[in-house]
C-alpha cells in the first residue's frame, strides 16, 4: 500500500510533462506558422481572399434563402386575396340555370330587399 502513493505521484508528474511538452510543441508551431505568415506576402493575401470569399458566398446564399421565403410567402398571400373566377362559358351554363329558375325569377322580380 505504501508504493501505490509514489507510483500515482509519478503517474501524475509523467501526466504533466506530458501535457506541458504536447503545449510547448503547439506554442513552438504556432509562433513558428505565425511569423512564416507574415514574411510570405501571398499567402497572407490569398488567405485573406478566400475569407472575403467565404463571406460573400455566405451572404448570398442568405439572399437566395431570403428570396426563396418572400416569394413563398407572396405566393400565399396572393392565392387568399385572389377571387375564384368563372371561365366565360361557365357563366353562360349559370345564367341560363338561374334564368329558368321560378325562384330565381321571383326573386329577381321583388328586386333587393
Amino acid at each position: 500500500m505504501k508504493l501505490e502513493g509514489p507510483v500515482r505521484m509519478k503517474e501524475e508528474r509523467a501526466s504533466g510533462a506530458k501535457k506541458a511538452f504536447t503545449l510547448l510543441v503547439a506554442v513552438v508551431l504556432a509562433i513558428s506558422v505565425y511569423v512564416l505568415l507574415q514574411e510570405v506576402y501571398f499567402v497572407r493575401e490569398l488567405l485573406l481572399f478566400v475569407a472575403c470569399a467565404a463571406l460573400l458566398a455566405f451572404f448570398a446564399a442568405n439572399l437566395v434563402l431570403l428570396g426563396i421565403l418572400f416569394h413563398a410567402a407572396g405566393r400565399s398571400v396572393a392565392q387568399c386575396l385572389r377571387k375564384p373566377r368563372m371561365a366565360p362559358q361557365e357563366e353562360v351554363v349559370v345564367n341560363r340555370l338561374l334564368v329558368g329558375s321560378p325562384t330565381i325569377d321571383a326573386a329577381a322580380r321583388i328586386g333587393p330587399l
